[in-house]
């Protein structure tokens, strides 16, 4: 048995150290896993609550505070970008001043600027087409010319399978209806609000 107590055992005051040890065991190598289902068989279904309800809450606890990390380091990441893009910004535009300048001093025929670090170079730009109105574009140009626009097709699932249960529609090619063997079990443990299961938290700690 793992002679260690995880900090979620002692923030949450799990009582049942046999239990405790027992689930340590997930964390361990080479674990039998229906050796373990069978021992965890014998404890009783509120003590399973009891320690599955303190689980969920320390879940919440660690992914509110991985999120905090992420806004943090978020926030961090624009403060420090923040002016560094502006300064290449302003030096993009001034790089751009001195190509253009070069390629109408050329007429056109020089359109790249080499420096010792690095070149910037003009390119003609692709023309680019902006749809306004989706439903009028389609409805106009499909009456010109079908290859003018693009219909996807897809199986409607909610209607394919409302028809085969009703019987409407037996063998479809490519389509399988499965029929759970058994029941869903859904756990819903008495979890309490995110902020009340932080302090929670922090006060046994």
């Amino acid at each position: 048995m793992s002679a260690q107590r995880d900090v979620t055992e002692e923030s949450f005051g799990f009582a049942d150290e046999k239990l405790s040890d027992l689930l340590d065991l997930l964390n361990e190598d080479g674990v039998n896993t229906p050796e373990l289902l069978e021992e965890l068989a014998a404890f009783d279904p509120d003590q399973l609550m009891r320690r599955y309800r303190a689980v969920t809450i320390r879940k919440m606890h660690v992914a509110a505070q991985a999120q905090r990390e992420r806004d943090r380091l978020n926030s961090w990441e624009v403060a420090k970008l923040l002016p560094l893009d502006r300064q290449c910004e302003f030096i993009g535009a001034q790089l751009q001043v001195a190509v253009r300048a070069l390629a109408e001093k050329t007429n056109g025929k020089v359109k790249k600027l080499d420096t010792p670090h690095g070149y910037i170079q003009l390119r003609k730009q692709p023309s680019k087409l902006v749809v306004d109105d989706e439903e009028k574009a389609v409805l106009f140009l499909a009456l010109k010319d079908e290859r003018f626009v693009r219909v996807v097709q897809s199986v409607d699932k909610t209607e394919v399978k409302k028809a085969m249960l009703a019987g409407e529609v037996a063998d479809v090619p490519g389509v399988t209806l499965e029929q759970p063997t058994e029941d869903k079990a859904t756990i819903y443990p008495d979890v309490p609000k995110l902020k009340e299961a932080e302090r929670a938290d922090a006060a046994n700690a």
